[in-house]
């Protein structure tokens, strides 16, 4: 009976560890490799501009959404078909790439440096 109730409990989760992150970066400092990839594949929330060193890669399979509250991100790429929607201010400070899908910004202001 304990075997059962194990193998019940692990697959439980198995099934909700595999969902779509969000990652919400408020005080904390965000240390990403040279020519490292970040893959996003929910929403983004951050209090601080993100690292100069990588690129930020939104990939769901949902439409996702992207909060920098005026802060920058060097180096994004979209490539969701579902779309990523802008819901802050967001400042790209080096390179922007559309692989596939597209960025609504709605009310809010998106700049490239």
């Amino acid at each position: 009976m304990s075997k059962k109730v194990l193998y019940i409990i692990s697959c439980f989760i198995f099934t909700f560890s595999s969902a779509p992150a969000q990652l919400t970066i408020d005080s904390a400092s965000l240390v990403v490799q040279t020519r490292a990839v970040v893959n996003i594949t929910g929403d983004l929330l951050s209090a601080k501009s993100l690292p100069d060193m990588g690129k930020f890669l939104f990939q769901g399979t949902d439409s996702q959404s992207v909060n920098m509250n005026g802060n920058s991100i060097p180096n994004l790429e979209i490539d969701n078909s579902h779309g990523v929607w802008l819901t802050g201010d967001l400042r790209v400070s080096n390179s922007l790439l559309f692989t596939n899908g597209k960025f609504i910004a709605a009310d809010y202001n998106f700049s490239i440096a």
